[in-house]
């Protein structure tokens, strides 16, 4: 059997944390890993895989899409909203029948 090493041992070697090694054994990114029982066991001759994560910003959309009958709705909520905070009691009274004014 070969020789292997665990997830901390790893981390320290690679340095990475343990979580990122963790996550990357269960992604299937590091060659000849395998599982036994909870832990991960590492082959000792695995390379440190590259880092593919985007960091650039790149996968964000370059265009900006409006989408003006909603926002429309929001913005009359909005200043409903603030009507409301503005006028206080006055505006909660609106289209009530006369005498349950409570």
């Amino acid at each position: 059997m070969a020789e292997t090493m665990t997830v901390k041992e790893a981390a320290k070697r690679w340095g990475i944390t343990e979580r990122r090694v963790t996550v990357l054994c269960a992604e299937g990114r590091i060659e000849g890993v395998h599982k036994k029982g909870r832990s991960w066991r590492i082959p000792v001759d695995a390379k440190k895989p590259a880092d593919s994560r985007v960091k650039t910003g790149a996968y964000r959309k370059s265009e900006i899409q409006l989408d003006l009958p909603l926002l429309k709705r929001r913005m009359k909520i909005l200043l409903f909203i603030s009507e409301t905070k503005r006028f206080g009691p006055a505006v909660k009274n609106i289209g009530t029948i006369r005498g349950n004014t409570r």
